[in-house]
């Protein structure tokens, strides 16, 4: 299984590349959000990765990677992006990231000393990730997690690949802690210094980060673009892997014909 050491802390993460032809074309690198781990992506792993190649770790404390003293927060996050970018000598890369996971993408970004993605994809998320504000909609987002990790009732998803693959205090402790690490994280004044192309994606029933949150964060980014999926909440790569995956894909195929004209 593929892991990288970093700080003393096993990091584990997914790598998968069914494509013919491996010497060119662009990587997904996808950052999960709170509570959850790489298995949020699994729909994008086995149907995007024979079009392109897909990258999705593990965050310390998720899913099969080690705790990481002093990690949990957005920016120790960032340092371990960018250390499985190097590790890996990703280039020309597309940067994802679904909800806190957007938060990083976002502080990634803005990380001038670090090797930039040539795009950015932002799912469920927003510039301030301060939730105090939707703790109704949070808590109703948190019961059904675990109602559906308990159940095994997918709605488009297993538990497993919601919370992670530890047990149920584990993953409820790792929430906690991200929330706290979001609760700190605001970059709204800065936004208009991510000069990349941007793609949002957002449930229409999200009650997180509605769609009217993700479009003045998109109104704030110089080159950005949002489209809404339908029947889906915070989760639409789950909820609606179809669409999202036709979406995704769509924006990877645009971003490919203007490399192909730019190298004219």
């Amino acid at each position: 299984m593929p892991f990288i050491k970093y700080e003393g802390a096993q990091l584990y993460y997914v790598d998968v590349d069914r494509r013919e032809d491996k010497s060119k074309g662009l990587t997904m690198l996808l950052i999960h959000g709170a509570g959850t781990s790489h298995s949020i992506w699994d729909a994008q792993i086995k149907e995007l990765s024979s079009r392109y190649r897909v990258v999705a770790p593990d965050l310390s404390a998720h899913g099969r990677s080690e705790i990481r003293p002093g990690s949990a927060d957005i920016n120790g996050y960032v340092e371990e992006v960018a250390a499985l970018v190097e590790h890996l000598d990703l280039q020309d890369f597309v940067l994802g990231g679904h909800s806190m996971g957007g938060g990083v993408v976002l502080a990634y970004a803005l990380n001038e000393q670090l090797r930039q993605p040539r795009a950015l994809l932002l799912v469920s998320t927003n510039s301030n990730l301060d939730m105090s504000h939707v703790i109704p909609g949070l808590a109703v987002e948190v019961i059904e997690r675990i109602i559906r990790r308990l159940t095994g009732s997918p709605r488009g998803m297993t538990g497993q690949g919601v919370l992670g693959s530890g047990d149920l205090h584990d993953s409820m402790r790792n929430l906690q802690r991200d929330l706290e690490a979001c609760h700190r994280f605001d970059v709204t004044d800065h936004l208009s210094r991510i000069q990349l192309p941007v793609f949002a994606i957002v449930g229409d029933d999200d009650e997180i980060f509605p769609p009217p949150v993700m479009k003045r964060l998109t109104d704030g980014l110089p080159m950005a673009d949002i489209a809404v999926v339908i029947e889906a909440d915070h989760c639409p790569m789950t909820e609606q892997p179809t669409e999202f995956n036709r979406l995704v894909g769509e924006f990877l195929d645009w971003l490919e014909r203007v490399g192909q004209r730019s190298s004219l």
